[in-house]
C-alpha cells in the first residue's frame, strides 16, 4: 500500500514511457538497439514447464508439502515478489532496520570480539 500510495505515479509514468519505447537509461537504450525481444511464447514456455516440473517433484519425491500448498505458495510469491522488489528498488533498501538490528546483536552474541 505504502509503494502505491508514494511511487505509484512515478511507477506509472515509468509503464507508460516504457510502452511507448521511451527510456531515461543510456544502457537499456542501448541493449534495446542492439537485442531483439525474446518472442513472448518463450516465457509461457518456461513459466508452463516451471509449475509442472515444480508439480511432478511435489507429487513424486518424499515431501511434505501438498500439491495445493505448492499451488498457494506459488500465487502468494506472486503477489509478495512484485511489491518487494519495487520497495526494494525504490528505498535501495535490503530488509527492515529491525532485522537488521536482530541480525547485529545475534552476531555480537554469538562472536564477541
Amino acid at each position: 500500500m505504502h509503494v502505491a500510495l508514494f511511487w505509484g505515479k512515478d511507477i506509472w509514468h515509468t509503464y507508460k514511457s516504457a510502452r511507448k519505447g521511451q527510456y531515461n537509461d543510456k544502457h537499456h537504450e542501448h541493449m534495446v538497439k542492439h537485442y531483439r525481444e525474446v518472442p513472448w511464447y518463450w516465457y509461457i514456455a518456461v513459466l508452463v514447464l516451471s509449475f509442472v516440473l515444480g508439480i511432478i517433484v511435489v507429487a513424486k519425491e518424499n515431501l511434505t508439502m501438498p500439491i495445493w500448498a505448492y499451488i498457494v505458495a506459488l500465487l502468494l510469491g506472486s503477489v509478495i515478489a512484485p511489491v518487494v522488489s519495487v520497495r526494494f528498488d525504490l528505498t535501495h533498501n535490503r530488509a527492515p532496520s529491525c532485522i537488521h538490528a536482530l541480525a547485529t546483536v545475534s552476531r555480537q552474541t554469538i562472536c564477541p570480539r
